[in-house]
């Protein structure tokens, strides 16, 4: 099942994950707020490698969850929107060694083609399994991340 968003303002408070397709999860515009105890938007898709993909295409999207604030069994395609992530209470928190807690997750990989980012994470702030392109978009994030939250790959 593909979820898409074309616009409008939402505001999810979730126990789990916040916003959730399972082939595919499309966010075309609006105003996206997401507090959630798990992933705040996936797509976990995993019996299909062309399912299980995240695309935003603009929008603001504050994220607070405490798992991975975006994640994607599969690819994660940023093409525009205003981000700001929190995740797993951020960059001075200690997880155990079983939980993710990234800023924007990838499995196959993340493509960032715009955008601008504030991401506070308590695990990696842009990780992939495989690859990393940032093409364009700026952001920023806390200090203390810099020297011990590296972007996973980068290539």
């Amino acid at each position: 099942d593909t979820l898409t968003i074309l616009a409008g303002d939402l505001a999810v408070t979730a126990a789990d994950d916040g916003i959730r397709g399972r082939d595919a999860l499309i966010i075309l515009g609006g105003s996206i707020t997401v507090k959630a105890g798990g992933d705040g938007l996936t797509s976990d898709n995993d019996g299909d490698a062309e399912r299980g993909s995240v695309t935003v295409a603009a929008g603001t999207l504050p994220i607070t969850s405490a798992d991975d604030a975006i994640q994607a069994h599969t690819n994660v395609h940023i093409i525009g929107g205003d981000f700001h992530l929190t995740a797993g209470n951020g960059s001075r928190a200690i997880l155990p060694a079983d939980r993710s807690a990234k800023g924007i997750k990838g499995g196959a990989g993340v493509v960032i083609d715009g955008g601008t980012f504030a991401i506070n994470s308590a695990d990696d702030a842009i990780h992939s399994n495989n690859a990393v392109a940032i093409n364009a978009g700026g952001g920023r994030l806390p200090p203390e991340m810099m020297p011990s939250t590296p972007i996973s790959r980068l290539k």
